[in-house]
């Protein structure tokens, strides 16, 4: 369930999961809120169930549905949107519910922090030891009860999207020779990413004008509308002062539908998160370039740091310098390019593969323990808060509200 379903990583990170699942033989009912967008898990092969979710909610009516249909083991929820609501229909039933907090800085929303404080949820399950760190402290939860999985990338099907005959395209019309690096940043554009995607293409610039032959492409839709057309409007100020157009931005839906079949292109990948998982699993060099600095390549002796953080780079202390003189090492040194995507690829097998997660869930799954779930009371405070935020939900476009939380920084804590 992601009632507030879009193209970006926690819907992937749901869709991936909720497809190696069905692929076991379960029955999985994937729903999203009406209206938002569908082809993240249509691509994984579901029909997605819209439910309404603003000043009123069909998310109970159509639970009930479903249970009439067949009985429902558990509900598991990739955000906090429904939550409070799932919980109220699902303990009465003894159905388990499994939240997962899909990494993300840390909550800044001040509704969704006091309906978590009120919540106080005793289990649930996290991608990093950040959101281990973040949730315990806001919710009281025993750390035995906090499951830190971080596997949420299906490699089977990351390698079946991989396309040859579309980066020869791509390559054709950006005028781009076989010898020149692309550097790639999959990330739609808005307050949450545009500073990292200018700060990567920044680091190509450097690295071109010190004489390394590489490009910069940026593939991601318009979150909101202004920013795309300053970070448009920056890029080509940016290409002004090179030899060639190197910095490009591309927004078409037939590029952003199927970003993900484009890493396998790159001589590197920019990426925070989920950017940076598929990164890895395509075995490209993954560079880490989060909202406020650059957070390192994934190697040997930087992945575990990186790991606690979710791959976003919000512990990050290096400098732009050090970003454009890794774009050119890994450009100019071939032995070093393939040490770095080799790493990279098994650490994605090892620890990212969403196989390793599926018996974590299935079990969960399985378990209805009262001692395990908020209290009636405690759902009852917490439903204050998440009525609000629903209603509140509705008044705004998703562009709207983007800007809102970028004014007042809530996204962009770091």
């Amino acid at each position: 369930m992601v009632l507030d379903a879009g193209r970006g990583g926690h819907t992937r990170t749901a869709s991936s999961i909720a497809r190696s699942l069905a692929g076991q033989g379960h029955s999985v009912p994937f729903l999203i809120g009406r209206g938002l967008p569908r082809d993240v898990p249509e691509a994984a092969g579901f029909d997605p169930i819209e439910v309404t979710h603003g000043f009123r909610t069909e998310l109970p009516a159509v639970l009930e549905t479903l249970q009439n249909e067949a009985p429902l083991t558990a509900i598991h929820t990739f955000s906090t949107l429904g939550l409070v609501d799932a919980l109220r229909w699902a303990t009465p039933r003894r159905i388990p519910v499994v939240y997962t907090r899909c990494g993300g800085p840390p909550i800044g929303e001040p509704l969704d922090l006091r309906m978590m404080r009120a919540l106080r949820l005793p289990r649930f399950t996290v991608l990093s030891e950040e959101n281990r760190r973040e949730l315990q402290a806001l919710t009281g939860a025993d750390p035995e009860n906090i499951w830190v999985v971080p596997s949420r990338i299906d490699l089977a099907e990351m390698d079946a999207r991989q396309d040859p005959a579309k980066w020869a395209a791509v390559r054709t019309r950006l005028n781009l020779p076989e010898s020149t690096g692309i550097f790639l940043r999959i990330a739609r554009v808005g307050p949450s990413y545009s500073e990292s995607i200018l700060t990567a293409a920044s680091a190509v610039a450097t690295a071109a004008q010190s004489g390394a032959d590489v490009a910069f492409l940026h593939i991601g839709y318009a979150d909101v509308p202004e920013a795309a057309a300053e970070l448009a409007q920056k890029l080509q100020t940016a290409n002004q002062n090179l030899p060639h157009l190197r910095l490009f931005s591309l927004s078409e839906p037939e590029f952003t539908n199927d970003a993900q079949s484009y890493v396998g292109m790159a001589e590197g990948v920019f990426g925070m998160g989920r950017s940076a998982f598929e990164g890895m699993a395509a075995g490209r060099p993954t560079l880490i370039v989060g909202k406020a600095a650059f957070g390192g390549l994934v190697l040997p002796e930087t992945v575990e740091e990186l790991a606690a953080y979710n791959f976003s780079g919000r512990h990050a202390v290096r400098q732009q310098g050090d970003l454009a003189a890794t774009v050119a090492r890994l450009h100019h040194d071939s032995a070093f390019r393939a040490h770095a995507g080799q790493f990279a690829r098994r650490y994605a097998e090892d620890h990212l593969d969403v196989r390793h997660s599926l018996p974590i869930y299935t079990q969960l799954y399985q378990e209805f323990d009262p001692y395990l779930v908020p209290s009636p009371a405690q759902i009852r405070r917490a439903g204050v808060y998440s009525d609000l935020k629903r209603s509140l939900r509705n008044l705004m476009s998703k562009s709207a509200r983007a800007q809102l939380t970028s004014r007042f920084n809530f996204r962009n804590r770091v």
